[in-house]
């Protein structure tokens, strides 16, 4: 094999080669972080249930109301958790590809890094279009519950 047959390893500039070990940091702290924050969410999602089995063990009506919360409420941070970890992973995932990346040199390297920042981006953008979607419902059932009251005034 010819030297001239070998692939050319593209020349990064240096600003270039900062930019994606200062990303590569960042996504990593990033992500390191999103799974503490959801172990942190996971262990809250766990008192909560607990806590609302005991009011559940109380009689009454407010009892049923106060164990079914505490469910509820644990699992909705349940989940949330189990989106942070996700995205953490997806952040951290990203950092070691573009380690990957500088140390090899390689363009097709530096392609597969934007693999997991795209879920991560994607994912983002659901969770921001499902957010929007509420918050009008919100704004919808209020004004129907404001109509709704000044009728009956």
């Amino acid at each position: 094999m010819e030297p001239t047959d070998v692939p050319a390893t593209p020349q990064w500039s240096a600003s270039l080669r900062h930019q994606l070990h200062s990303l590569a940091k960042y996504t990593r702290f990033l992500g390191i972080l999103l799974w503490i924050v959801a172990g942190l969410l996971l262990l809250i999602a766990l008192i909560i249930i607990a806590a609302g089995g005991t009011l559940g063990s109380l009689s009454g009506e407010a009892a049923f109301l106060g164990g079914a919360g505490g469910l509820l409420v644990g699992l909705l941070y349940g989940g949330i958790a189990v989106l942070y970890y996700f995205l953490g992973r997806y952040l951290y995932r990203a950092s070691g590809q573009f380690r990957q990346a500088l140390h090899s040199g390689q363009e097709q390297d530096l392609h597969a890094c934007f693999g997991p920042l795209q879920l991560f981006f994607r994912l983002i953008a659901i969770i921001a279009i499902a957010f929007l979607g509420l918050y009008a419902l919100i704004i919808l059932f209020a004004l129907i519950a404001g109509g709704i009251g000044t009728l009956l005034a």
